[in-house]
């Protein structure tokens, strides 16, 4: 992909001038005013790519991702649907409306699209991850577990899957693994803000409260959304000390 991104709309758009039908080169656009976060020109260009070629899935799931980026998760849901009508065997269009779904709050629809691609697709470690996830949020720890296993099988070295892991063993009450599972994510990245914040909340569970605020206070400095999963989960810090009153 260029990196010239002003460079490449330039290039795209006498290549579309030449040849006002020329779909991909409307989508090529589109791609570039997206990866600037100029989504609202990035629709608009998949928009004339899909008009010209209502069967171009491509253009169709570029534009769902591009809704989902600017925050429209309904509109992506809308367009990953029809991705997929137009091409039912790519996994990626179901993992990224599993994605829309689980914004909403939908878990289980995610995971049924989670289980489409996968089925699809059995060596993709992001929908393992993201079906885990999932799971965590319906409290089927066990089932979370196994697929944070596959997913960090296939890539041992992606922080999230191992904070997402460690997520999961918190909600176990297992310290020892979710310790692990923290630390070899910062062994990895030593500043991850994630990681951190789960080893404060290991903290203030095992009643070390001096040391959990500390790091729940790092974590923060470094990330102030680093507590955002664990307290989807109910696992923030008010949380964790209500539960030990």
């Amino acid at each position: 992909m260029r990196e010239d991104h002003v460079g490449a709309i330039s290039d795209y758009s006498e290549a579309v001038a030449a040849d006002p039908r020329f779909a991909r080169a409307y989508n090529a656009r589109a791609n570039a005013y997206a990866d600037r976060g100029e989504f609202e020109d990035a629709i608009a260009d998949y928009g004339v790519a899909i008009a010209i070629d209502p069967t171009y899935s491509t253009a169709v799931y570029n534009r769902g991702i591009a809704h989902h980026l600017s925050g429209d998760v309904n509109a992506a849901i809308v367009d990953y649907t029809s991705a997929i009508e137009l091409n039912p065997l790519e996994d990626i269009y179901r993992t990224n409306r599993g994605v829309a779904f689980g914004d909403l709050g939908d878990y289980r629809r995610a995971i049924r699209d989670y289980d489409a691609a996968i089925a699809l697709n059995a060596t993709d470690a992001d929908t393992y991850n993201n079906r885990g996830f999932s799971y965590l949020h319906l409290g089927r720890i066990e089932e979370a577990i196994s697929d944070l296993d596959r997913a960090i099988s296939l890539n041992s070295s992606d922080v999230l899957y191992l904070n997402n892991r460690g997520l999961a063993h918190i909600l176990q009450s297992d310290w020892s693994e979710a310790r692990n599972d923290f630390e070899a994510a910062l062994s990895i990245e030593p500043e991850d803000a994630s990681a951190i914040y789960g080893l404060g909340i290991i903290s203030l569970r095992q009643g070390n409260d001096k040391e959990g605020v500390a790091q729940i206070a790092r974590a923060n400095s470094l990330d102030p959304l680093a507590g955002s999963d664990f307290h989807s989960l109910g696992l923030g810090p008010d949380e964790v000390s209500q539960r030990r009153q």
